[in-house]
């Protein structure tokens, strides 16, 4: 009776024991659970962020420090694959000389990558801006968006001689932004400049297409 009485408090034991084991097994399962959701969670969250999708926004003025940061991120990519990018623009525009290196940072990647890079402007891309989304292998406007053509600005007050110099300068920057828009317009250049000469030219999404300054109406 006695050697029974023990085997059952030992059976007893090792049934508690187990049970004690299977509720911290399954403790641990439900941890492992959450763990794996919260990770499902991030890739998902790491999957739809832009850095991921090699979509760039620049939805500030063109100046220095933005343009290059664009320069430095956009050209990693490049290197990285050949995957397409998106650039998207909401600017007033800025740093001519600055906005001129990234257009043709932006051409060097389509052309020594060859990758598909899309400009696309979001509510506004002036002056400077609709210079940069003539650098995309597709430009697209959003419905609502504009863009502004106009001559470009003097920089600095100073001697004849030194406003001599700036404005033949500033002449050679303006014809040059004309080019540009011009490359791939359905407008003559003559009109562009007729029509942004001393006043702001606006352009909603509908003229851009029809102007050949855009190449589609949509977003991205």
């Amino acid at each position: 009776m006695t050697t029974n009485k023990a085997e059952a408090e030992k059976f007893k034991a090792e049934a508690e024991f187990y049970k004690a084991q299977a509720t911290m097994f399954g403790f641990q399962a439900e941890q492992e659970k959450i763990k794996l959701e919260r990770l499902q969670r991030d890739v998902a969250r790491e999957v739809a962020l832009n850095l991921t999708n090699r979509v760039y926004d620049f939805p500030m003025e063109v100046t220095e420090s933005y343009c290059e940061s664009a320069i430095q991120t956009l050209s990693m990519w490049a290197r990285m694959s050949s995957d397409p990018i998106t650039v998207r623009l909401t600017s007033p525009g800025g740093d001519i000389i600055r906005g001129l290196a990234l257009h043709d940072a932006i051409l060097g990647i389509r052309q020594r990558y060859s990758i598909y890079v899309t400009c696309v402007a979001l509510g506004m891309a002036a002056s400077m801006a609709a210079v940069l989304l003539q650098a995309g292998s597709k430009r697209i406007v959003g419905p609502n968006a504009y863009i502004l053509v106009h001559e470009a600005e003097a920089f600095s007050m100073g001697t004849v001689s030194q406003l001599e110099d700036e404005s033949k300068f500033i002449r050679k920057l303006n014809d040059r932004l004309y080019d540009i828009l011009a490359s791939r317009a359905k407008i003559k250049r003559s009109e562009i400049v007729t029509k942004a000469r001393r006043k702001d030219w606006w352009i909603d999404a509908q003229e851009c297409v029809e102007f050949g300054l855009a190449d589609e109406i949509g977003g991205v």
